[in-house]
């Protein structure tokens, strides 16, 4: 039936409501907006989700998936000089993190019984979070690859069977002393890919567990740029790329940010910024030759 109503809600990351938009009819193919919550006030900088709700005459709803939006906070201006290239400094920057385990390591194919190496797993990451993130919330999500299941087999598709892995985890931190009231799961079997379905080794990458913390995690610049490094490996460029934004602020002068973030938006597909990054970067650090000589080559 036709759409009689629409709505947007976004969300920031501990999932409380900060803007909604609403109107009548079909939603618009696109929707402006300034960064201020419904109550008036600038939001953060950083990560925020929406979604949307569509409703027809008969009443009936659908609901997309969630997605990202970046607030971005204000640029400094162009006109100001870039500063010289400093050494890493002690100062400490706080972001938020994700854990990400890889469910053959968890579970058995086609299970989601923890297995005993699994728990020693958890148990290592929940004493990191309980050092850097106390009191934080926790988002737990089950990815799958796209191969059906087997007939006959305990779950009847991935996406029960990734919810099913996202409770067994939840379930775990738990019994740690992770409250409950802290906690949320999410299954969305193979619909968020990480790497490609094609070869085996993209499979495995997105057979995983993610173990989400919606709090702040406190570290020294080399330290962070050894964390960004990691989910840039791991192909969490998304991620990465939201921790990097917010760096940029507060370590304006690192190179390695810049060409991490350079990195993550030539993988995203987005071109003119992935441009924009490796050129400040080669800007900081002008002695960059592998990075001038791929600036030089690029079409």
């Amino acid at each position: 039936e036709d759409i009689t109503k629409w709505k947007v809600t976004v969300r920031d990351t501990g999932g409380r409501e900060v803007k909604i938009f609403t109107g009548e009819g079909d939603p618009p193919r696109e929707l402006i907006w300034d960064g201020k919550s419904d109550s008036g006030k600038l939001v953060e900088g950083g990560e925020y989700r929406f979604d949307l709700q569509v409703e027809d005459e008969e009443e009936q709803k659908g609901k997309s998936e969630e997605k990202m939006v970046l607030a971005k906070l204000k640029p400094k201006p162009a006109s100001q000089p870039i500063p010289a290239p400093t050494v890493a400094s002690e100062e400490k920057f706080k972001y938020p993190y994700a854990f990400q385990f890889s469910t053959d390591l968890l579970f058995e194919a086609g299970r989601a019984e923890l297995k005993p190496e699994a728990v020693r797993a958890l148990e290592e990451a929940l004493g990191i979070i309980r050092v850097h993130f106390p009191d934080s919330l926790f988002l737990v999500e089950g990815h799958t690859d796209n191969v059906p299941l087997s007939a006959g087999a305990q779950f009847a598709n991935n996406e029960q069977l990734s919810q099913s892995r996202a409770l067994a985890v939840q379930s775990m931190i738990i019994t740690r002393g992770i409250q409950v009231t802290r906690t949320q799961i999410l299954g969305f079997g193979a619909a968020k890919p990480m790497a490609s379905n094609n070869t085996a080794d993209g499979r495995a990458a997105n057979r995983r567990v993610e173990m989400i913390v919606y709090g702040e995690k406190e570290v020294h610049q080399d330290e962070f740029i050894q964390d960004m490094t990691a989910l840039v490996g791991q192909g969490s460029y998304e991620k990465a790329t939201v921790d990097l934004l917010r760096a940029a602020y507060v370590y304006p002068t690192d190179t390695r940010v810049y060409r991490l973030l350079g990195t993550c938006h030539f993988k995203l597909g987005d071109m003119s910024r992935a441009r924009e990054a490796y050129e400040r970067a080669l800007q900081l650090n002008p002695g960059d030759a592998e990075l001038r000589t791929f600036l030089q080559d690029w079409k």
